[in-house]
């Protein structure tokens, strides 16, 4: 082989291994930066479901409060209280079906856990009938929740103060 030849069979050489290298640097460029997106994206998707859950449990901690600051609750404020408290039930419950991607198991426990407290203060309430302990009760739940709640979810997000 002339010396010719070997400097044209190098310089394809690196030429041909340059060109890897630059495909193989892209690929993990491009595999590096989908997985950043989808992990940012994934964070997104979290912080608007916990938003959202978020808002029920303050909407009907709040409506509780509104209730107890109340003189006596007409039979409307009575049925709106039941109203508010169905739907925001029903929210939970539909962002543990459709969050269940999103909402991690220790929020989805959490959840559990309040729904039951809920519903075992329903229950007295059916055996008592007294409006104002069911709805005072109601709202030290709720307010519980709702803050031990927002704390699982920073930590969840790592958000810091």
């Amino acid at each position: 082989m002339d010396d010719a030849t070997k400097i044209l069979l190098t310089a394809a050489l690196t030429f041909l291994s340059s060109i890897v290298v630059a495909y193989i640097t892209t690929m993990i460029t491009v595999q590096l930066s989908l997985r950043r997106f989808r992990s940012e994206r994934w964070w997104e998707r979290k912080v608007e479901v916990y938003g959202a859950l978020l808002d029920s449990l303050y909407d009907l901690q709040q409506h509780a409060a509104s209730i107890i600051r109340e003189e006596e609750p007409s039979e409307e404020e009575r049925r709106e209280f039941g109203a508010r408290s169905k739907k925001a039930r029903a929210e939970i419950e539909k962002f543990r079906t459709i969050g269940a991607f999103v909402i991690s198991d220790k929020i989805w426990k959490l959840l559990d856990e309040m729904q039951k407290e809920r519903d075992n203060n329903l229950y007295i309430y059916d055996q008592t009938n007294d409006f104002y302990d069911m709805v005072d009760s109601d709202e030290l739940i709720l307010s519980r929740y709702l803050r031990i709640v927002r704390e699982q979810i920073r930590k969840e997000l790592k958000i810091s103060d």
